[in-house]
């Protein structure tokens, strides 16, 4: 029994070929000091006492019903001995197995092994039940670890990571007759593996979905997949943004893959890609394949969520498919001749027609929705929405809404890397949650087009970010754009918040221009990095290091920067441009623009302002250190835009609005740039250098974009409709001034109201969210100059944060004039 114990012991960690060695070494050892007869006793005991530890390895039986050894796979293997083998019997077995940290060569396989019926394949199933990897094999490298004929489904990754079906690191297992379906995870929802060597042998890997890219196989950092070529396996119709039956990485050697049955005979980046530490394509692999599972279709195709089946061919509306994602690994991608899917009206989830996320893009491919409002897209909180393998060309969305992103790296909502030429029209890209990249983030994009598109309810980090680290020239288009709403997370230091953000950075020679026209930019939030401290944060648009931009006809409004007090709604900076033409900036916190950070920077930053409303004027542009260059040009204006509040249209202008008929002129002979022409019917601005821009015929709600023969500021053109009104009904109401002094204040602040007519007057508080404060004054009063004071509290008395404040009043009901106030943190 002693023995026995001893040898089952050393069974754990030494193996049959190591225990002969052991016993041919004593022999050796001994064979000048013993006699012949003592020779053949120590020979004897050596080869019982290794035949002993032999004995010891058995097979160990796994039955649900409790008539074996034990009832649970992992049960069976952490009491199994090294040479064991665990014969599984039929049954769901509802686990996440883990094989590992421990030096034991173990089998373990269902009925299959034993009869080589493969009806006990599909019997005998280790289901994931979405709570990680079906089997995990761990730091096993000195172990023999095999795997045979099992089912493993429903996986989602180890720790709901990569490797959904199997999840291999440091091990070298052989996995042979086993079917690998219906699997999820970020990554390999087959199979992950990783600093391992692998043979597959006679395996079906299936219908699993990856969040990212490489649905079926993920090879990662010197993971060695051996391919049998006597028992072939089958992997296809696993979907993944790109790379959807296998990826592989540079950290990895060159693979050779012998199949039977993979999803195409001529496999593109969407089924099968390796890539280096950049993410460009490498051409490193060899793939020898028997039979297909599907024909590319050279034709548009058509989706139904509601009637539609992918069984169906999807080449009419009478014969739909039921899933956008399925249709993308049927479409070809053809250069010569560009395909549509057509989207019918409808949601299209993982809970209502079993949709798969993230979508990967195709070159040449176009998915297009019935309506924006009614083809709705939803991820359902479980992964991103839309994505693309790298180098593509020539993709398009338009007419639908994507919502309910969660994040997934790289992003949550929409990622494009090393693309050209993508467009997005008539889409919405509301509800998504990530803490680095929750919206929109675009890499390496040389054109990318936003027309009709609206980004909003986003939390998380900057909702709009573009870069280039690849050099040359990217060009970013967005007319009739919408950004609002986005917020950090709830964790500030990893999703601080923002609108949009483009720059490249400091190690790339490439550059940005960009020209954004029309563009409502409201209601974003930045929490600046405390760690940085007092920086001069942006919370609506960043334009940053190499990077050239003309914003044009923006409504720019109630952006806030906290915990900054020099944070601004736009800020430009490190060797950038920002060119501003018709645009307005009031009621944002604390500053409307800012030049550079107080990081000093020898970078020439410069922002050129022209036929714009900045709230405060041309003094109320930070400009770090004045290290940097503010061109305040002509038409500029510091006034209450007066926005109509009752409209239906957020941000329409009144008919006495001092924005109204104040942008840019039209041409007249002689005149200087800037000016606007009409040629061959188009809208044409001609830039302060000369340069010109095609503008859009409509504003952001799509009236007219000039009327009364000049442009307005903002992204709303008003709209005469034979109703305006010239002069107040009620009083007649002379010139009214406000003064705010200081302003930044800390402890309070000076407030003179200069009026001309007796008459009733209201002085109130706000805050940016439009909720009262303090009210400063309501009485009726005479014509004069009065001063209030604000000690910064509320009603109440009670002290309010710092942050920026809107001072409005109103005489005889009419909204005169209106003005910010800013409430400092005391700075020692």
């Amino acid at each position: 029994m002693v023995a026995g114990s001893f040898c089952s012991y050393l069974r754990n960690y030494i193996s049959t070929k190591d225990l002969l060695l052991i016993g041919f070494i004593i022999l050796f050892a001994c064979n000048d000091w013993i006699s012949d007869f003592s020779r053949r006793i120590l020979s004897f005991a050596i080869i019982l006492f290794i035949s002993i530890g032999i004995s010891t390895a058995s097979i160990i039986t796994v039955i649900q019903s409790g008539t074996g050894d034990y009832t649970t796979i992992q049960e069976a293997y952490d009491n199994a001995n090294s040479g064991d083998t665990i014969l599984v019997y039929p049954g769901v077995y509802y686990e996440n197995v883990d094989i590992s940290n421990t030096y034991k060569d173990i089998t373990l396989g269902s009925l299959f092994l034993t009869t080589q019926n493969e009806e006990f394949i599909h019997s005998t199933i280790i289901d994931g039940n979405h709570t990680g990897s079906c089997l995990a094999i761990r730091n096993t490298l000195d172990s023999e670890i095999n795997v045979v004929g099992f089912t493993l489904e429903h996986g989602s990754g180890y720790n709901n990571g990569s490797g959904g079906g199997i999840y291999i690191k440091y091990a070298n297992p052989t996995i042979k007759y086993c079917l690998i379906q219906y699997n999820t995870a970020t990554s390999g929802a087959g199979i992950s593996m990783m600093f391992s060597t692998t043979t597959l042998a006679g395996n079906t890997i299936r219908y699993n979905h990856s969040y990212s890219g490489a649905g079926g196989i993920n090879c990662i950092y010197e993971a060695i997949p051996i391919f049998d070529q006597n028992n072939l396996n089958n992997i296809y119709l696993n979907y993944a943004t790109f790379a959807s039956d296998i990826a592989t990485n540079n950290y990895s050697p060159p693979l050779e893959i012998y199949v039977d049955t993979f999803s195409v005979y001529n496999p593109d980046y969407q089924f099968i890609m390796s890539i280096d530490e950049m993410g460009h394509p490498i051409d490193d692999i060899s793939i020898n394949i028997l039979n297909n599972k599907i024909d590319l279709v050279n034709s548009d195709l058509f989706v139904n969520p509601t009637i539609g089946s992918d069984s169906n061919d999807g080449l009419s509306f009478e014969a739909p498919l039921k899933t956008i994602s399925h249709a993308l690994l049927l479409i070809a991608s053809d250069s010569l001749s560009s395909n549509t899917i057509y989207l019918s009206n409808g949601t299209y989830s993982p809970n209502t027609n079993n949709e798969k996320f993230a979508f990967g893009a195709k070159s040449y491919v176009s998915i297009q929705g019935e309506s924006m409002d009614s083809t709705i897209l939803s991820a359902d909180t479980l992964s991103a929405l839309l994505t693309c393998y790298p180098y593509l060309k020539n993709f398009s969305l338009k007419n639908v809404t994507l919502e309910n992103g969660y994040g997934h790296s790289p992003t949550a909502g929409i990622y494009f890397n090393l693309t050209e030429n993508v467009k997005f029209n008539n889409v919405i890209l509301r509800n998504c949650h990530y803490s680095s990249y929750p919206g929109i983030r675009l890499g390496n994009c040389k054109s990318s087009y936003f027309s009709n598109f609206t980004l909003t309810n986003i939390s998380g980090g900057t909702a709009f970010n573009v870069s280039n680290n690849e050099g040359g020239i990217n060009y970013l288009s967005m007319i009739n754009c919408e950004v609002s709403n986005c917020r950090p997370d709830s964790d500030p230091e990893t999703g601080r918040g923002g609108g949009i953000q483009i720059g490249v950075p400091y190690f790339s020679d490439g550059s940005i221009k960009g020209a954004i026209i029309n563009l409502r930019l409201s209601n974003n939030q930045l929490y600046n990095d405390e760690i940085w401290g007092i920086s001069g944060a942006w919370s609506g648009l960043g334009v940053g290091n190499n990077t050239e931009v003309t914003l044009i006809n923006a409504t720019i409004n109630g952006n806030v920067t906290e915990n900054d007090d020099f944070g601004a709604a736009i800020v430009v900076g490190g060797a950038s441009k920002l060119d501003i033409y018709n645009s307005i900036f009031y009621g944002d916190s604390i500053y409307e623009l800012g030049l550079g950070t107080s990081v000093a920077s020898p970078a020439t930053t410069t922002a050129n302002v022209c036929y714009s409303n900045l709230e405060g004027g041309e003094s109320f542009v930070n400009n770090w250190y004045n290290q940097y260059t503010l061109n305040w040009l002509e038409g500029n204006i510091n006034s209450d835009p007066m926005w109509d509040t009752s409209s239906a249209t957020p941000y329409a202008l009144p008919w006495n609005s001092p924005c109204v008929d104040a942008g840019v002129p039209m041409y007249e002979s002689g005149m200087d740039y800037p000016y606007i022409k009409l040629e061959n019917e188009k809208i044409v601005l001609y830039k302060i250098d000369g340069d010109t821009l095609h503008l859009p015929s409509t504003d952001l709600a799509g009236n007219p974009r000039i009327f009364n023969e000049r442009i307005d500021m903002g992204a709303y053109e008003f709209q005469d409709t034979g109703t305006r009104i010239k002069e107040l009904s009620l009083h007649n109401i002379k010139e009214s001034t406000i003064d705010v002094y200081p302003n930044p204040f800390y402890t309070n602040t000076y407030i003179t109201f200069k009026h001309e007519e007796k008459a009733y007057v209201q002085a109130i508080i706000y805050d940016l969210a439009g909720k009262p404060v303090k009210k400063l004054m309501d009485a009726q009063v005479s014509s004069g100059e009065y001063t209030m004071i604000w000690d910064g509290d509320k009603d109440l008395g009670v002290q309010t944060e710092p942050g920026t404040y809107i001072l409005s009043i109103s005489v005889a009901g009419q909204k005169i004039g209106s003005a910010k106030i800013v409430k400092t943190k005391f700075l020692k």
